[in-house]
């Protein structure tokens, strides 16, 4: 599978006719860099990330960009990558702390929105409260409901309910990435089988598979060859590995030229 952008009927005049689509494809993952500031896009850009993505680490797993940010790399850089932010936590929404105006311009302007799913598990009927929610965004279709690989630790539903809640609103995206941003890897919860199987799950739904959670370069490769579509860095694209240092073009080359050597492996 591989992530392409096309025009929505829906509105030409903004980046919100940015909208994801599978389709079979021998290409191979694309990179995902995540940053917090107009200068780490050009970074994440320059290193050859496919995909720019905007959070605010400080702020949690996915701490929602700033609405500022989100404009300015917009009018930067929508014509040339595929822009997505991540928007926070959606029970955050559901209990009135976040106001849904900020996510409602997230959708209208960005290619996707990464929404966790932490403090839902025990929620009941989470998935009608969710549903009710997307249905007031403009393009519920491009939100993707973030499952935790770390779920215990996130009181958040299991990755099968998630992905299932991703295709009823008819989202294109399903995610795993990690909650506890301190603990453990991807890879060091899930087994390379376990990630083979969140890929096969995406599939059934038809969406793409996109996988994050402090994934370093010499991880790559093994999640590409698991099957993932869209691999998300923060850390690993940052000076000394820390994701709350800045994004350089240097390290993002490296993981870059990691996907690009795989793609050829395979070739």
């Amino acid at each position: 599978m591989t992530v392409r952008m096309r025009a929505s009927e829906k509105d030409s005049t903004t980046s919100n006719n940015c909208i994801f689509e599978c389709r079979a494809s021998s290409r191979g993952p694309q990179l995902l860099v995540s940053v917090r500031s107009l200068t780490e896009a050009g970074a994440a850009k320059r290193g050859g990330a496919d995909i720019i993505d905007l959070k605010e680490p400080a702020m949690g797993p996915l701490g929602r960009a700033s609405l500022e940010l989100c404009r300015e790399v917009d009018r930067q850089y929508a014509g040339t990558h595929p822009i997505t932010a991540a928007g926070g936590e959606l029970v955050d929404y559901l209990d009135g702390v976040d106001p849904l105006s900020d996510l409602i311009e997230l959708n209208q302007c960005m290619a996707l929105v990464k929404l966790g799913t932490s403090r839902l598990a025990n929620r009941a009927n989470w998935q009608n409260e969710v549903a009710a929610l997307l249905s007031e965004l403009p393009t519920p279709s491009q939100v993707v409901l973030v499952a935790y690989a770390d779920a215990e630790k996130a009181n958040s539903p299991t990755q099968e309910r998630v992905a299932a809640a991703t295709a009823e609103v008819g989202g294109r995206v399903a995610m795993v990435d990690t909650f506890d941003k301190q603990g453990a890897k991807l890879l060091e919860l899930w087994s390379l089988d376990d990630l083979s199987r969140f890929v096969d799950l995406a599939r059934r739904y038809s969406m793409a598979a996109a996988t994050a959670g402090r994934v370093g370069l010499d991880e790559i490769a093994e999640i590409a060859t698991a099957g993932a579509d869209i691999i998300g860095v923060r850390g690993a694209a940052c000076l000394s590995g820390k994701r709350d240092r800045k994004v350089d073009a240097r390290l993002v080359a490296k993981l870059h030229r990691v996907v690009a050597d795989w793609q050829a492996s395979r070739s």
